[in-house]
């Protein structure tokens, strides 16, 4: 039996050493723009690729929040983004917008995408869909029960 990924958020480098230290196998996080962790202070370059280095040091994972529902001027400024991201040594990037996706398989083709849970995805169709576009994981919507859970997974 395979084990869950136990991935929780980190807002800052503090919050992420902390994840990480109490038992976290992944942790997920947003740089200045293009994520709908405002909430949060995030991470700018360096300070992501600090947290990487940190993470990767102790077996552990980095996914990039990229899940905003984007606007034509962010749309044309993710491809700038995109390459220094990956510079960082993310694990992989979570989008959460179709315009997004397109633009990070064309990019980094080989970059693990996870499709956010802002996303909505509802059933299975849904998701076949987001594999098709190339996105590895889909994080289902939060009013799932179980049983459907175990529908869309079958």
């Amino acid at each position: 039996m395979r084990l869950p990924e136990l991935l929780c958020p980190a807002g800052d480098l503090s919050r992420l050493k902390a994840a990480i230290h109490f038992g976290a196998d992944a942790v997920y996080l947003a740089g200045e723009t293009m994520g709908m962790r405002s909430a949060s202070r995030n991470f700018t370059i360096p300070q992501l690729a600090q947290a990487t280095e940190y993470a990767h040091t102790r077996g552990k994972k980095v996914y990039l929040a990229c899940n905003a529902m984007l606007r034509n001027d962010q749309v044309d400024a993710l491809p700038k983004l995109l390459p220094q991201w990956a510079d960082c040594g993310v694990d992989a990037l979570i989008a959460g917008d179709l315009g997004a996706l397109r633009i990070i398989k064309r990019l980094l083709p080989d970059m693990p995408v996870h499709i956010s849970v802002q996303t909505g995805l509802a059933n299975y169709e849904a998701v076949r869909a987001m594999a098709d576009f190339g996105a590895c994981r889909a994080i289902l919507s939060r009013e799932l029960i179980l049983d459907e859970i175990a529908t869309i997974r079958a």
